[in-house]
């Protein structure tokens, strides 16, 4: 078969057991190229392991860098046979399958023309920088014909593409036979990418496509740092009056293409950062993450960023940040029914609040601690918690002398309770 629409990929990753919104499942079939192969796979792995949430497709490398799976050490034989058997002795047909594994999405046609610009990159390109259009086609073609090389997409003719494992296995290859080119080639991808989008002021999230494909060619080229400041953090979160303002998440609703990005910067997803970038940034990237796992209701997920941010702002002695990082963690226990660590972590986020010198942050942590103690049953303390905090709320806002927000819907809601059922 050839490319599915979006509509009709999405259809298929739900006839095969995948649940999600129509956006996101659109998204995933666009993302994988429409390609039947890839999304079935995509759908088998989703179900297999992640109970068919396609909200968690960002964990799709675990399966590509497993070589325990079945699908992974099939595909392995079948690519040695064709290196050993067909490649061997091609340099041109091989060079181009090494050029396809730096990618993660279809290969298109400028990237590849970057790719095989001068200077050439020594173990990678030495074959084709000098090569014609006409024996180019002829390579692409032979490629093609023994299904190395996914059909020619009419709408993208000049693009690549190859199935996600073949890519992968070919990205591996490359790495390992020779890094120094597979670096260089993921920097000049990065450059490409970089330089050569143009999204604009109010750019749509396809604006935005290239640079979420940059990021990944800038972590594989060692750039993690540049990649964060200069791509992630700059151009899709973007800044006003020297603010970033997260673009891409509040003004898009990006969450699941910002997860998927963010996911470059941990050597384990969503626990271990990458040890090149700055502490001020691991902590960051820890708070990004855990903050767009909350976003899809993933809050099992997210509490190993939450406890690593959290302990990273401690140790830093950051305690405005440690008050906050203490209630959300809070909040994300209570979510998945940890009462009894959310009491604790609740409790700690009070203790953090007066070192912040913020009033405000004062009362928001006294309100979930409050939350915490009245799950775990102890309601006259959460009571006094919550009008210590409506207290000090009217010493800091007397034209707003209650609890508003999520701290006054809970208030209300023990005091309508209490009322029900008087002690």
């Amino acid at each position: 078969m050839e490319e599915l629409s979006d509509e009709a990929g999405a259809a298929l990753l739900r006839d095969n057991g995948v649940w999600g919104i129509d956006a996101e499942l659109r998204a995933v079939s666009c993302a994988f190229g429409g390609h039947p192969l890839a999304l079935g796979l995509l759908a088998s792995f989703l179900k297999e392991k992640h109970f068919g949430d396609v909200r968690r497709r960002d964990h799709i490398r675990e399966l590509l860098d497993d070589p325990e799976n079945p699908r992974h050490d099939h595909a392995k034989r079948v690519m040695e046979s064709y290196e050993r058997e067909w490649l061997a002795g091609q340099p041109v047909p091989q060079a181009i399958m090494h050029m396809i594994g730096l990618f993660d999405r279809p290969a298109r046609g400028d990237c590849l023309s970057a790719l095989r610009r001068k200077p050439a990159i020594p173990g990678l390109t030495d074959a084709i920088v000098d090569l014609d259009k006409g024996a180019w086609q002829r390579a692409v073609t032979r490629l093609r014909d023994v299904r190395l090389l996914a059909p020619q997409d009419s709408a993208a003719p000049d693009a690549l593409d190859a199935h996600p494992l073949v890519r992968e296995w070919f990205g591996q290859r490359l790495e390992r036979m020779n890094p120094e080119a597979w670096r260089a080639a993921h920097g000049r991808l990065y450059e490409h990418l970089r330089d050569t989008t143009r999204e604009g002021k109010a750019p749509t999230l396809e604006d935005l496509a290239p640079l979420y494909q940059a990021i990944p060619h800038g972590c594989r080229a060692r750039g993690h740092q540049e990649a964060l400041r200069d791509i992630y953090a700059s151009r899709l979160c973007r800044r006003a009056d020297g603010r970033l303002e997260y673009y891409s998440f509040f003004k898009l609703g990006a969450v699941g293409s910002d997860l998927a990005a963010i996911s470059w910067f941990f050597e384990k997803p969503y626990e271990t950062v990458v040890a090149t970038l700055i502490a001020a940034d691991r902590a960051w990237v820890l708070g990004e993450a855990s903050f767009a796992l909350r976003a899809q209701v993933r809050f099992a997920e997210a509490l190993p960023a939450l406890r690593a941010g959290l302990r990273m702002v401690v140790e830093a002695k950051d305690w405005r940040n440690a008050a906050i990082g203490a209630s959300n963690l809070s909040e994300a226990e209570l979510s998945i029914g940890e009462v009894a660590a959310a009491v604790t972590t609740a409790e700690q986020s009070v203790a953090h609040a007066p070192q912040s010198d913020n009033e405000f942050q004062m009362i928001v942590n006294r309100a979930t601690y409050a939350i915490a103690l009245r799950a775990a049953g102890q309601h006259d303390e959460a009571e006094r918690l919550l009008a210590d905090a409506e207290r000090r709320q009217k010493m800091l806002q007397p034209s707003y002398p209650l609890l508003y927000g999520r701290q006054g819907y809970h208030y209300c809601d023990l005091l309508l309770a209490l009322l029900i059922h008087p002690k």
